[in-house]
């Protein structure tokens, strides 16, 4: 898993922040993001940025626990899967 911290203050990385489907009003988050033919993403249970909240929610992913959060934007296909943290 790649962990991508995101400065928001800094206008270079609001478009990072758009090309994952997510506004600066988003932020603090996580997201589960699967880069496969499809864009599927996965949000916590709960938004808990503690060193145990992460990992719950990694968990939680390997577990199945997660429900798919449905984008309407797609992107081109690269293989594996990023898990990103976004503060403000």
């Amino acid at each position: 898993m790649l962990f991508i911290f995101l400065n928001i203050n800094d206008d270079d990385n609001l478009r990072v922040l758009e090309f994952f489907g997510l506004k600066p009003e988003d932020c603090p988050t996580l997201r589960l993001i699967l880069l496969e033919e499809d864009l599927v993403k996965y949000r916590p249970l709960s938004l808990d940025l503690s060193v145990s909240g992460i990992q719950k929610f990694v968990q939680d992913y390997l577990d199945g626990k997660l429900k798919v959060c449905v984008a309407s934007w797609s992107f081109y296909i690269y293989a594996g899967y990023s898990l990103f943290t976004v503060f403000k």
